[in-house]
């Protein structure tokens, strides 16, 4: 048994972390690279990924990949998988942080568009199975892996005009719970829900108004950083976790849902 702090590490492991140039994704990037991992950057924007990476092997001294993809469209689904596969006989960990909100904020439910639905299911739910599905292959064949997926409060709790949204991360957290059954003991899947956080480097696009009634009804009486919910993706990562599995993380301040 390794002493507790090695537990946590993620030398020598492949880290790919979709949604990875802001806000959660961004610090869950820069926590596995601190752990030792070669972390495959994910998102959209190229120019803000290439910046990014750098940031993170200026500050770990370790080698970031980075490549802009939409996760939600079929092609360049399989550009990611080819990227990743022509470069590592594995992935280790996944982290699905990728997300579509579907933009229906001031919509009643029964005006949501077909659109809000397909975009929002694309990118919160096929899009981590495909992914899962692709990488998870050669898990099973070779040395095993954690698949970690990022849910919502919205998807236990009603949220003024975030059905789409609350729907699907919903759906994502019972595909955890499916996959952590059928994909163990090789693979570990888990599901981490974070709270309302908010940093320089994203977050929700919410009013003064609107952050100050969540700190309310917080315990803790603030909004979360993104790097207090990359450290828990750490540990589910890592070896410290070895025995967690279909679990929800819960990281939101103590905020109660349900």
């Amino acid at each position: 048994m390794t002493a507790s702090s090695d537990a946590f590490r993620l030398d020598g492991r492949v880290a790919v972390v979709t949604g990875a140039s802001k806000n959660i994704g961004l610090e869950t990037a820069r926590e596995f690279s601190r752990a030792g991992a070669l972390v495959v950057m994910v998102a959209r924007n190229e120019s803000l990924l290439r910046e990014r990476a750098a940031e993170i092997t200026a500050e770990t001294a370790r080698p970031v990949e980075y490549v802009a993809v939409d996760v939600g469209e079929l092609d360049d689904f399989a550009a990611l998988v080819r990227f990743v596969h022509e470069r590592h006989p594995q992935v280790d960990v996944l982290v699905n942080t990728a997300h579509s909100s579907g933009n229906t904020r001031d919509l009643h439910a029964l005006d949501i568009p077909e659109a809000a639905w397909e975009t929002t299911f694309a990118v919160n739910v096929l899009a981590p199975y495909r992914l899962v599905q692709a990488f998870g292959r050669r898990m099973l064949a070779g040395r095993g892996g954690s698949v970690i997926n990022v849910v919502s409060g919205s998807g236990l709790l009603p949220t003024a005009g975030g059905m789409p949204y609350g729907v699907t991360k919903s759906a994502l957290w019972t595909m955890t719970k499916y996959l952590s059954a059928e994909l163990a003991p090789a693979i570990r899947v888990n599901a981490v829900c974070p709270g309302l956080t908010m940093s320089d480097t994203g977050g929700p696009d919410a009013s003064a108004t609107a952050v100050e009634h969540a700190a309310a009804q917080t315990p803790m009486g603030r909004p979360g950083h993104p790097r207090e919910v990359a450290l828990a993706n750490v540990y589910l990562a890592s070896d410290a976790a070895s025995f967690t599995t279909g679990a929800l993380l819960v990281v939101n301040g103590g905020r109660a849902w349900g």
